[in-house]
């Protein structure tokens, strides 16, 4: 209350009510000022955002039914070297508190630079490595929800510490309000069926060549074993004579006209 006793002068506090609200203490009560003036509530209410550093949820505090006007952001973030385990069901166990405590200080010291920033609260943790699901609260004018996952993004460090704390995240687990961070796109390569294609084809350019050489080639050979035939007409015997071009079949017109 010695926030609000820097407005007025705090007489007496009482509390009226405690309970249970899952897991978290539920408090009710009166405070008495000593002032000769109304009292301004929304004054008092901004006076009374000092309890955040006493593990007050901001969210829930009300004075003579007014609340804080305040902007909500849904937090998630993957913790990559911390495992699960069913204590952290139990917001009461220690091991909740004191890994809610952790981590909520780490956002908050990556936060610290934005002026309308008031508090994290960690609601809970999930099995997958280890998901933390919370809320980050902002006074207004409160930055943009991607704004705050770009600062929240530029604070996990080479070795994917969460502004220098012990909680490593994966960076693109990071979700403020509906905004995400992309990953990366996959380096373009060439794919392993390029690669079929381009030995088929290097195949075929190599092969296509070869088989029309021997193709060629036996063809000539054909054309060298044929024998052309000439029509050689003999105008005074009056005998056709065909001549081939084999030499050793070569027949004298006087041997023709001998037989």
């Amino acid at each position: 209350m010695e926030s609000l006793s820097a407005l007025y002068r705090v007489r007496n506090f009482t509390i009226a009510q405690l309970r249970n609200h899952s897991g978290d203490l539920e408090l009710a009560g009166d405070v008495y000022l000593d002032t000769i003036v109304h009292a301004d509530v929304l004054e008092a209410l901004q006076a009374l955002t000092a309890l955040r550093t006493c593990s007050v949820d901001l969210t829930s505090l009300s004075l003579e039914g007014a609340r804080l006007h305040l902007q909500l952001y849904p937090l998630s973030l993957l913790v990559t070297n911390r495992h699960f385990s069913k204590d952290l069901l139990d917001p009461l166990s220690a091991e909740h508190q004191e890994l809610s405590t952790g981590i909520g200080d780490a956002v908050a010291r990556a936060l610290r630079d934005h002026r309308s920033f008031l508090q994290v609260l960690i609601r809970e943790f999930l099995p997958g490595s280890l998901i933390c699901h919370g809320d980050l609260v902002f006074q207004h004018p409160a930055p943009t929800s991607l704004e705050v996952l770009e600062t929240l993004v530029l604070s996990v460090g080479s070795n994917k510490v969460l502004a220098g704390s012990g909680f490593q995240v994966d960076p693109y687990s990071l979700a403020v309000g509906e905004d995400t961070l992309e990953p990366p796109l996959p380096e373009p390569g060439f794919p392993e069926y390029g690669v079929a294609i381009m030995v088929a084809c290097g195949l075929v350019i190599i092969t296509v060549p070869v088989i029309l050489l021997l193709c060629l080639r036996t063809k000539r050979l054909g054309w060298w074993h044929v024998a052309p035939l000439w029509d050689r007409r003999d105008p005074e015997a009056g005998i056709q004579t065909l001549e081939m071009d084999n030499q050793g079949f070569w027949a004298s017109s006087e041997q023709a006209s001998g037989f």
